[in-house]
């Protein structure tokens, strides 16, 4: 499987021949790495680029490939900035969950070898109260992907909103930049083009779209550490229970053992 890094390279070693006019097989090879490679001997034997990436692109990136409009050299490098965009949104999502994630795998790691080596079971009320508050954390990230629950819940909602907007606005900006027909940005943004029209239809809408993308880029960096310090408040939570459902038992072990010491004393 080629890393989303390796195929962004590949792309923009492409648009780069298209706008220099070089035959694409021949600047493939100068990049060389698995990936260029095998590109290059497929669009040899005389594939496209749409099938030579069948299994790199969904389909409606690769038809974007397919020229003559938009140039080679602008759906490439418009393909390979989607594709990092949807990385840094990986990222974003990883920041956000992983440490949480982490947390909450070595609490219960630890309270594994607490019961083990103690020989005693769960306290089942407490062992119950763990499922229900991961689901409420499942709830609180599922609101957060939602972007409709910004203006309602914007402590939860306002990620997610502002994560797609920075990522809307910075596309539309790249296509301000080349001032292509309606035409073809449909192909280049799909669904996304009905809303941003009017904004691409501005003076200066590429001012405008990046000035919108850094507004909603920001924004998500606030978002980001408000969900962060929400999920860490619930998986604390979650830990207390574990703790507790493999506390209760040993704890009201020792207690009785100190009252039979004392009634015997």
């Amino acid at each position: 499987m080629s890393s989303a890094r390796g195929i962004e390279t590949v792309l923009r070693t492409i648009a780069s021949a298209a706008e220099q006019r070089r035959p694409v097989p021949e600047a493939l090879r100068s990049v060389g790495g698995d990936l260029a490679t095998a590109l290059a001997a497929q669009l040899e034997r005389g594939a496209d680029l749409p099938s030579a990436f069948a299994t790199l692109l969904p389909e409606d990136l690769r038809l974007a490939l397919l020229g003559p409009r938009p140039p080679l050299e602008r759906s490439a490098l418009f393909i390979a900035e989607r594709l990092r965009l949807k990385r840094e949104r990986i990222l974003a999502w990883t920041d956000v969950v992983a440490h949480p994630l982490l947390t909450l795998l070595a609490v219960a790691a630890a309270v594994i070898v607490i019961v083990a080596i103690g020989g005693l079971g769960f306290a089942p009320v407490w062992l119950l109260a763990f499922p229900a508050v991961l689901g409420l954390g499942g709830v609180i990230l599922a609101l957060s992907a939602n972007g409709r629950f910004a203006t309602v819940l914007p402590s939860l909602g306002a990620f997610g909103h502002h994560l797609r907007q920075s990522d809307r606005y910075q596309r539309a900006a790249l296509v301000a930049r080349w001032r292509l027909p309606e035409a073809d940005l449909v192909v280049l943004l799909g669904a996304d083009l009905g809303g941003l029209g009017p904004v691409l239809a501005l003076p200066q809408a590429e001012v405008h779209c990046q000035r919108l993308a850094t507004y909603h880029a920001q924004a998500q960096v606030r978002a980001q550490r408000r969900l962060a310090w929400i999920l860490a408040g619930v998986v604390y939570v979650a830990a207390a229970t574990l703790l507790l459902a493999a506390g209760v038992q040993p704890i009201a072990a020792c207690v009785a053992a100190m009252m039979s010491l004392g009634d015997g004393g």
